[in-house]
């Protein structure tokens, strides 16, 4: 197995664990605010760059980001229609904030900053 391929699935591995065994402490009833997240992404120096799929009430977020890895990518999960996106690393690395829903949906909050 190439490297690049073994990173791959790694990374998918290791978000899908992290993605079902974070929880969201702190937020009443697991209601999703916008304003809040972006703002706190800004402050990590971070820029909000579009939201993927349905927002709506959060049981369970996680992060992807990765400084090293070429691609970041952000998935959603919509009436159990499962799509993704990839972000290219060259210039700019990406953050995915993903969130699960309730009902097994889920959808990502995606943000952007130049490379170092």
């Amino acid at each position: 197995m190439k490297t690049s391929t073994f990173i791959r699935v790694l990374t998918v591995i290791l978000s899908g664990v992290m993605f079902a065994s974070c929880s969201k402490a702190g937020q009443s009833e697991g209601a999703f605010d916008l304003p809040a997240l972006v703002s706190k992404m800004e402050q990590g120096g971070w820029s909000y760059l579009e939201t993927l799929g349905v927002p709506g009430k959060s049981e369970a977020e996680t992060m992807l980001a990765a400084k090293t890895s070429r691609t970041v990518t952000a998935f959603w999960v919509t009436k159990g229609v499962r799509e993704q996106k990839i972000y290219q690393q060259t210039d700019t690395l990406y953050a995915v904030i993903a969130h699960q829903k309730p009902e097994g949906d889920t959808f990502s909050v995606v943000f952007k900053r130049p490379k170092d």
